[in-house]
């Protein structure tokens, strides 16, 4: 009988295995650059709008109006959908009271004004915007020491907002400032 066949030749675990190290892919585009695309397509497809609103609207809806919208207008919108400008700003006298005031922050005695024990009242004209928020102010009656710190008070105020036939107005208004050491 013909010999057996030789042994099949184990694989050499002495061989060297060579470790594949990563390489990070360098960019060839740096941060904020434009880059133009590889390949420009001839057509652009339309996206499909569907209409996820209720066919005909809602009851008190207006034409133009946004799905999920509030009734009368969208939240944080302005009182009375006035399109256009904000009607200016009516001036406190006869019926037409100053606004109440619903945050009030006391000014800080200026340290100069302590020292020189400067005491007084400070008088001011202030315009609110349609929402009570201090907008602009003029010095009526000064006490240079003490104008700037009773300025930066009163502009941190906010009035609860006023109301003239249906419409949001700002207001323009006097404001005393005592400024008294204790």
């Amino acid at each position: 009988p013909p010999p057996p066949p030789p042994p099949a030749k184990k694989r050499s675990s002495s061989r060297s295995r060579t470790r594949i190290k990563p390489v990070q892919a360098k960019a060839t585009v740096q941060p904020g650059q434009l880059v133009a695309p590889v390949e420009i397509p001839e057509e652009i497809a339309e996206e499909e709008l569907t209409d996820i609103g209720i066919e005909g609207g809602v009851e008190g809806g207006v034409e133009g109006g946004v799905v999920g919208g509030v009734l009368g207008g969208v939240v944080g919108g302005v009182l009375g959908g006035v399109v256009g400008e904000v009607e200016a700003p009516v001036r406190a006298v006869g019926e037409i009271k100053p606004p109440k005031l619903i945050k009030k922050v006391d000014p800080v005695y200026p340290e100069i004004a302590r020292q020189a024990r400067v005491e007084g009242v400070v008088i001011l004209e202030c315009t609110t915007d349609i929402y009570g928020r201090v907008q602009n102010i003029k010095v009526l009656r000064s006490i240079p020491l003490l104008d700037q710190a009773a300025i930066d008070a009163v502009r941190q105020w906010v009035y609860e907002p006023m109301i003239i036939n249906g419409r949001p107005r700002g207001v323009i208004f006097t404001v005393t400032v005592t400024f008294k050491l204790k």
